[in-house]
């Protein structure tokens, strides 16, 4: 009787860990793509044309050398950074991304062509992590 127990509860526990794996990265990836969106939403306020030209720039400064998502995560990371109050209350997800470390490394040139090209901007006014 006792072993019935045990094989229906390492059983239970089998069938529902990979599905518990599974369900926590398919909410992370959602997570990620929100933050993703309110992001490209603020710093590509003229919307998609800006976004690709932004990428074409960046994937140009390095040399093609990484994909157009890792290019993506990094400007929205770096770039997110100096724009967000990250001290306010707000969206603790979007604060959360841009905190994490970026997917890649650049190159010391490609580093200050990225920072003359894209940082020495002056900050936008107005936009914190609450408004959005």
């Amino acid at each position: 009787m006792v072993q019935q127990y045990v094989f229906l509860v390492t059983m239970l526990v089998i069938v529902i860990t990979p599905i518990v794996v599974y369900a926590r990265k398919e909410y992370n990836i959602r997570k990620e793509k929100n933050v993703i969106e309110i992001l490209c939403n603020m710093l590509f306020p003229n919307g998609e044309e800006q976004l690709t030209e932004t990428i074409e720039s960046l994937m140009e400064i390095t040399s093609n050398r990484f994909s157009t998502k890792d290019v993506l995560d990094y400007y929205l990371k770096i770039k997110g950074l100096q724009i967000l109050d990250l001290n306010t209350i707000g969206n603790d997800d979007v604060s959360n991304y841009v905190t994490q470390p970026t997917r890649i490394r650049l190159h010391y040139d490609e580093l200050v062509r990225f920072y003359e090209k894209y940082i020495n901007y002056p900050q936008a006014k107005g936009l914190n992590a609450t408004q959005h």
